[in-house]
């Protein structure tokens, strides 16, 4: 069989049609908006990735379930660092949320004419205790 006889997938080898995760966090690096303090963060996500690469591929050369089980492992770990990048579409939509609420316009305060009357009543008495004291 000849190079030309092999399918894109096998020539690449697994996996090749999504890339790496290290690929990814890269990019998503990238794209995610981090002050310097963050290095450690970005450190971690692409220490996961690439560890999660390397095993992939060891787990898959080496037809070892086990490899792979560990991989697989590390998934939701890589993925917590993400998220708290605001590297995922959820913590994206998060923090959208937030900033919508904190940007929102405060709700115009209805005022009851009797209640203003009361609370003037009221701030007027303070004052005349006050003033009596």
């Amino acid at each position: 069989m000849t190079g030309s006889d092999v399918a894109p997938e096998e020539e690449k080898g697994p996996r090749a049609e999504f890339g790496s995760l290290s690929d990814a966090v890269n990019d998503a690096v990238q794209h995610v908006d981090l002050a310097d303090e963050d290095s450690g963060v970005v450190s971690l996500a692409r220490h996961y990735a690439s560890t999660i690469d390397g095993m992939t591929r060891m787990g898959v050369q080496n037809k070892d379930a086990q490899m792979l089980g560990k991989a697989a492992y590390l998934g939701p770990h890589l993925l917590g660092v993400l998220r708290e990048m605001g590297a995922t579409s959820a913590a994206r939509a998060e923090l959208q949320a937030k900033l919508a609420k904190v940007q929102a316009p405060a709700p115009e305060k209805k005022t009851d004419p009797a209640q203003a009357v009361m609370d003037e009543v009221g701030a007027r008495r303070r004052t005349r205790r006050k003033s009596s004291a």
